[in-house]
């Protein structure tokens, strides 16, 4: 099989197979056997000079996502046959959340400062020793939903200290972060609560004015069936828009209780537009009623929706009051770090390997410029050639 062509000065064709390359390399085993121990001895050179070091890692099951506001919301009855809607929209992985929170520059610092890595390490910058940290640290999900927390360090022991520092600054951040959001959720359910109690004040002063000048008192069963499931609806409507309110406060609307939210909106007002336009077939329409007692309706309907988005409200304030007087849920160590005997880094066989491979390859490459050099030197044209490519080189430097 023949793989190149040269032509000699005296115009003879001299060709090359796999047998004369292997041959070539042959006669320079020598050659290349040295570049190749010499990679080797590089290699045992940069592991002996490498920094060893030594793994520990843990296994961490994050806190669960808790939802006691819509849990308390869910006895309400009737009320939640509204609530249908997107039910089935699920939440990602809760332990990418927590990984989020441990790469954050608030914990790396935090790490820092409380195990003095910066003398730790020798570095004096406090954001070169949290990258420094932030290359020796990994954190990985498991599909199960378990977090892996592994860092290295030169010494054993040190590394399980930090892995289980970094178990303390989950818990610490996570009952931060769980007491603000439940602090700002029950102050934001105290001010609508605050504000329909006026409204609902208001609307028992309209019903009773209205009592008094039309003589109505007492409204059919039927027309009490309508205005009870339409005051239901409007009310759960403004319930969700205020809890939806209070989401975006702390949250974006890529939030999956957000999308949970408009989607569960959406379907509570198309039932209120129909129940409104008297398309139910069950009821009857408002129009059907005579003029005094529409406006005994509209006052009756105003009296039971602010009643009971009064009610809806103070759930809610009491689920917030609760999840801002219980612990946040407790970081659990499912595995928990063991001092390392063996080291990580460096790992002695691909180092070698690395310098045995690159040492062959430099020596075959030093092996195929001797071939090429002797034969240029062999053939007074190209030799010639090559002087005046070199004369030119130096008169142009």
């Amino acid at each position: 099989m023949n793989r190149t062509a040269e032509t000699t000065e005296q115009g003879n064709v001299r060709r090359l197979d796999l047998l004369d390359v292997l041959l070539i390399f042959a006669r320079h085993k020598w050659l290349i056997i040295a570049w190749a121990l010499a990679g080797v001895v590089i290699a045992i050179i940069a592991i002996l000079r490498s920094t060893t070091l030594y793994k520990s890692q843990a296994t961490i099951m994050p806190p669960e996502q808790q939802q006691s506001s819509a849990a308390l919301l869910s006895q309400l009855g009737a009320l939640t046959a509204f609530a249908g809607v997107g039910s089935n929209l699920g939440l990602k992985n809760p332990a990418d959340l927590y990984i989020a929170i441990l790469q954050t520059n608030l914990v790396a610092d935090d790490m820092v400062n409380h195990f003095h890595l910066m003398d730790v390490y020798k570095i004096p910058d406090l954001d070169a020793a949290a990258g420094t940290l932030r290359k020796r640290s990994k954190f990985a999900a498991n599909k199960d939903g378990l977090i892996q927390v592994s860092v290295e360090d030169p010494d054993p022991k040190f590394a399980a200290t930090l892995v289980n520092g970094y178990a303390d600054e989950l818990f610490q951040q996570n009952n931060r972060l769980a007491i603000g959001a439940a602090t700002q959720r029950r102050q934001f359910f105290q001010q609508q609560l605050a504000e329909e109690k006026d409204r609902l004040a208001d609307a028992e002063i309209g019903l009773k004015q209205t009592q008094q000048s039309t003589g109505v008192l007492q409204l059919s069963g039927q027309a009490q069936n309508i205005i009870g499931q339409e005051a239901s609806l409007h009310a759960t409507i403004t319930s969700r828009e205020v809890e939806l309110g209070a989401l975006l406060a702390s949250s974006t609307e890529q939030n999956p209780d957000v999308v949970h939210l408009r989607e569960e909106l959406k379907g509570l007002r198309e039932q209120l537009q129909l129940l409104q336009k008297g398309t139910n077939g069950a009821m009857l329409s408002q129009r059907e009623f005579p003029e005094a007692g529409l406006v005994y309706i509209r006052k009756e309907r105003d009296l039971q929706y602010h009643q009971t988005l009064y009610d809806l409200l103070l759930r809610q304030l009491e689920a917030a009051r609760i999840d801002e007087a219980k612990a946040s849920p407790t970081v659990q160590m499912v595995d928990p770090p063991q001092i390392p005997r063996g080291r990580s880094w460096p790992k002695p066989f691909i180092f070698i390997l690395a310098g045995l491979v690159i040492g062959t390859m430099f020596g075959c490459i030093r092996v195929v410029v001797i071939y090429v050099y002797d034969y240029v030197e062999s053939d007074p044209r190209l030799r010639d050639r090559f002087a005046q490519v070199k004369q030119a080189m130096h008169l142009r430097g």
